[in-house]
C-alpha cells in the first residue's frame, strides 16, 4: 500500500471493527455517526474496495480491512 492515508480515517475503521458498529465508533470518536460512514464510504472508494461488511447486528471487517487494520495498528 503506497497511498497516504489519513490516521482520523484508520481510526474510524479500527473502532468501527473493534466495537463492530458505525454508532458505538462514533461514540467513542466524539463524532457523529453520519461522519464516520461518510469516512469509511469516502475510504471505500479510494480503494476502489470493501473494508467492512454486516455479519448479522455487527461490523466486521473484510479481508482488505483486515489488511489495512494491520497497517493501522502499526501506526
Amino acid at each position: 500500500m503506497n497511498q497516504r492515508l489519513p490516521i482520523d480515517v484508520l481510526r474510524a475503521l479500527r473502532s468501527i471493527v473493534e466495537l463492530g458498529s458505525v454508532t458505538r465508533a462514533a461514540e467513542s470518536l466524539n463524532l457523529s455517526q453520519s461522519a464516520v460512514s461518510w469516512k469509511i464510504k469516502r475510504l471505500e472508494k479510494q480503494l476502489g474496495c470493501d473494508l467492512i461488511r454486516r455479519e448479522g447486528q455487527r461490523l466486521v471487517a473484510t479481508n482488505e480491512g483486515a489488511e489495512l487494520l494491520i497497517h493501522a495498528r502499526r501506526i
